[in-house]
């Protein structure tokens, strides 16, 4: 292989990973966008199924492993979610490490909360209103 050709093979391969770079920030964005659309469809399914049945479930939110736990039709059933950085309950305030439980009773959810999800470069807030 002469020179010429090595430059041309280094330009080409630097000419795919300039195009291709801005698809992989991308990836990066749907995973958090997807962790937030996962937790707002567990905290709906937890909501509506407490209504519906006429009982009382409840979410626990282990914030240091950043997994969620709750019971469903199918069992008991745990979620992680790698962009939860902290959650908010009107009654405890802010919090970023620890566990919480959340109710969520036939009248629905008994309290208003927020979740924080951040990936370093963007934040979203996930929230329940009563």
């Amino acid at each position: 292989m002469t020179l010429i050709e090595l430059t041309a093979v280094v330009f080409l391969i630097s000419l795919i990973f300039t195009l291709a770079a801005p698809s992989f920030s991308h990836l990066l964005e749907s995973r958090i966008k997807s962790d937030a659309k996962r937790l707002a469809s567990v905290l709906r399914h937890l909501d509506e199924t407490a209504v519906s049945s006429k009982k009382t479930l409840s979410a626990d939110i282990d914030l240091d492993r950043r997994v969620v736990r709750y019971s469903t039709a199918q069992g008991q059933r745990t979620e992680r979610f790698d962009s939860i950085r902290a959650v908010e309950l009107q009654t405890k305030g802010r919090l970023s490490s620890g566990a919480v439980t959340v109710f969520f009773s036939p009248e629905g959810a008994t309290e208003a909360l927020w979740f924080y999800l951040n990936d370093g470069k963007k934040e979203l807030t996930v929230s329940l209103n009563p």
